[in-house]
């Protein structure tokens, strides 16, 4: 058989593709490695340049040490050059610091701020770091900065300073988070609302309430606050809400009414009275009223079968009363509506 040229190339291409695979396998390792080293090598010359008598140079060395991976020696460095150098060159180690911060850091962060040096153009950067360091257990030596931050002439920072205020849960603090509860400004009076949530702070809930009937970004700092701290209000709040909420707050609602369940604070049988229903005593018309029921109000559903809801004796014998409920309210009380004044939420 003879082959022509093409022949013999389409022949030898499965070796020559199995070849290049080879090859590629082989060296892909030896690439990385030599990307790996080369980084290093870049690192440690950006180090060396952090000595530099060139402030310009100096400055673009603290920058780039922002891609260089995360390492304690780098943080010490950049924190000397915050506390030495000049406005630009510290600019850039604060960026950097971002990388590089570790627990050391938070210390640092607040003897900076004691000694009186810091700029104010340094507050979004300081206040940035303290926020991902600092926790409850760092109240005592961070809680004060945040505050002062929450009193800055810059909404941004007001705002980062009452998140803090927030992450590190101090509830001495509570009368500052009040007053920006009431804030003209509408990022502030969210921020206060987060940080309130996360002290579990039940004395928002007055302001939160007020909050839902606001702009939609502070609807839903409400509905989170509410879901996640619970109580008779709460509850009540969210499922009006739910039950007048359009498409675009139904997944919202539906999430925050799925947390107070989780909280085992909205059992599974959940009502809401229609009209103008009546609790009474017992399931019969002739029975003293125990309250009268706004519509919407939650009632929570005691009994699941018909049969369950039937009185001894001769109430067994009256189908009517098959179609009573017997309930409890958010405020404990409890009795029988009867089923024409209840209505099931959609949700579940």
């Amino acid at each position: 058989m003879i082959y022509s040229p093409s022949s013999r190339a389409a022949l030898h291409q499965p070796h020559r593709t199995a070849f290049a695979l080879f090859c590629l396998l082989a060296l892909c390792p030896l690439r990385f490695a030599a990307a790996e080293t080369q980084a290093a090598l870049d690192c440690a010359g950006f180090l060396i340049s952090l000595r530099s008598r060139s402030a310009a140079e100096r400055q673009a060395a603290a920058a780039a040490l922002g891609a260089c991976p995360a390492s304690q020696n780098v943080a010490r460095l950049l924190e000397e050059l915050i506390l030495k150098d000049d406005a630009w060159v510290r600019a850039a180690a604060w960026q950097s610091l971002r990388v590089h911060r570790d627990r050391q850091t938070l210390s640092f962060l607040v003897q900076y701020y004691e000694s009186g040096v810091l700029q104010a153009q340094e507050w979004p950067e300081l206040i940035e770091n303290l926020l991902q360091l600092a926790g409850p257990s760092d109240a005592a030596a961070t809680s004060y900065i945040f505050a002062r931050a929450a009193a800055n002439n810059s909404v941004e920072v007001r705002r980062r300073g009452l998140e803090g205020l927030g992450r590190v849960q101090d509830r001495s603090r509570w009368p500052l988070l009040a007053e920006a509860l009431r804030s003209t400004s509408r990022v502030e009076r969210i921020a206060a609302l987060q940080a309130a949530r996360w002290m579990m702070a039940p004395e928002a809930a007055p302001d939160a309430l007020r909050m839902l009937q606001a702009s939609a970004d502070e609807q839903a700092a409400a509905i989170q606050y509410l879901a996640e701290t619970g109580g008779p209000l709460a509850v009540q709040a969210l499922v009006d809400l739910y039950l007048r909420s359009g498409a675009e707050r139904g997944a919202l609602m539906q999430q925050a009414l799925r947390e107070l369940r989780r909280r085992s604070e909205l059992p599974e049988n959940v009502l809401v009275a229609q009209g103008a229903a009546a609790l009474r005593t017992s399931p019969t018309e002739r029975s003293p009223v125990v309250a009268a029921l706004r519509s919407g109000a939650v009632l929570f559903l005691l009994a699941e079968k018909p049969e369950d809801y039937r009185l001894p004796g001769a109430m067994l014998q009256m189908p009517a009363a098959a179609n009573w409920r017997e309930v409890r309210t958010l405020d404990g009380l409890h009795g029988w509506v009867h089923g024409s004044q209840l209505a099931e939420i959609p949700a579940f």
